[in-house]
């Protein structure tokens, strides 16, 4: 299965004034990377809450972080042939993102979407407990962007499973059948599939298995 790649935002709180402190990818592959942002001058909002969840404080970014214009270019290296991110929180991290590449002075190679796109009804539904078992099962540290960005993309994955399952079984149990003589041709639809043509058996039967030649039943493509 195809991974989105993922990007998730830390930041230096909420509301007017906050900017982007840490970026954090998730790849196709699975693999994550992420840098700390160094904060420019006019970048003085921070809000001693957010720290406590992320962890970072604004000393350690300016030892360790790399400046706007790297981080961009970094992102648009990764990106450019994708075309493509997707983020849990697009209102926030896409007005982040834009404030990263406007100080950079550049324009991104990429454009952000919001995760529930993907998102199936089914999926969104179960999206909060899968989530929640991902992060016992892998012992997932939360915010910080690396990590919460492969959260994401294993939540999607794990999500997608029981979600294909479900489909493959409802496109057999679906299928109506009849009593008669001789099969004929029956048109059906499922929720999760395109629509599709089987064989309505004499002992009404449909199965994928070999039966007994009298009872079995074909499917083809409508």
């Amino acid at each position: 299965m195809l991974l989105p790649t993922l990007l998730d935002i830390e930041a230096s709180g909420f509301g007017r004034g906050s900017y982007p402190i840490e970026i954090g990818l998730a790849r196709a592959d699975g693999s994550r990377c992420a840098f700390l942002i160094q904060p420019i001058q006019e970048w003085t909002h921070w809000d001693p809450k957010a720290e406590l969840l992320h962890g970072i404080s604004r000393a350690r970014l300016m030892r360790e972080g790399r400046p706007p214009i790297e981080v961009a270019r970094w992102l648009n290296d990764e990106l450019a042939s994708n075309g493509i991110a997707y983020s849990d929180s697009w209102g926030y991290d896409n007005t982040w993102l834009s404030l990263l590449f406007d100080r950079a002075g550049m324009l991104p190679r990429f454009r952000l979407e919001a995760l529930r796109r993907l998102l199936s009804e089914a999926q969104t539904e179960c999206w909060a407990a899968t989530k929640e078992r991902i992060i016992e099962e892998h012992g997932i540290r939360r915010h910080r962007a690396g990590d919460d960005a492969r959260l994401l993309q294993l939540t999607y994955e794990g999500d997608a499973e029981p979600r294909i399952a479900h489909r493959n079984r409802v496109m057999v149990i679906r299928v109506m059948v009849m009593s008669g003589n001789s099969p004929r041709f029956s048109h059906c639809r499922s929720r999760s599939a395109a629509p599709c043509r089987y064989w309505r058996c004499p002992r009404g039967v449909v199965s994928r298995f070999p039966l007994p030649e009298r009872a079995r039943c074909w499917r083809s493509t409508a």
